[in-house]
């Protein structure tokens, strides 16, 4: 991400960044627009939230579907700042594809740059951990074969998330 960011600025373009909210963000002049954190801020992975916290169970599933809070902050940002484009980096299970519907909105082009297999992979590695294999039977498949083989966590629930 800094890379980009590096050589946009480079050739002249304006970045402006929309996130979430995490004690190791980089300061930023746009910070208020950024979404509220999942759990207590410094969580990187789902293994990382408290996990007797049903808010925060609750906050992280729900985001992995819809976040209507994302849509609303990147609609202000929208009409704030007024992009030309928006460049989505990543976005699954704490942002949520909500931010699509608010760059619809009002007519903004969306680059989306795939840098893992999340959107086709319910462990993002088109991997089988147990198995230790390969496994494309997704790509062409049932995205069910994630359950029957457990590829999230070892966990028949993980997975089907």
């Amino acid at each position: 991400m800094f890379n980009i960011v590096d050589l946009l600025q480079k050739h002249g373009h304006e970045v402006i960044p929309f996130s979430i909210r995490h004690d190791k963000n980089m300061p930023s002049a746009y910070e208020d627009y950024f979404i509220s954190s999942v759990g207590k801020g410094d969580e990187v992975y789902a293994k990382d939230y408290k996990k007797t916290d049903i808010k925060t169970v609750f906050t992280a599933l729900s985001r992995m579907l819809y976040s209507f809070e994302a849509k609303k902050k990147l609609e202000i940002l929208i009409e704030a700042v007024k992009p030309d484009l928006i460049y989505v980096l990543h976005y699954q299970n704490k942002i949520s594809a909500s931010i699509f519907d608010a760059a619809r909105k009002y007519g903004i082009p969306v680059v989306n740059r795939i840098s893992d297999f999340g959107q086709i992979c319910a462990n993002s590695l088109l991997f089988r951990p147990r198995q230790k294999d390969v496994c494309e039977r997704c790509l062409s498949g049932s995205k069910w074969n994630a359950v029957k083989y457990k590829c999230v966590d070892d966990s028949y629930i993980h997975s089907a998330i």
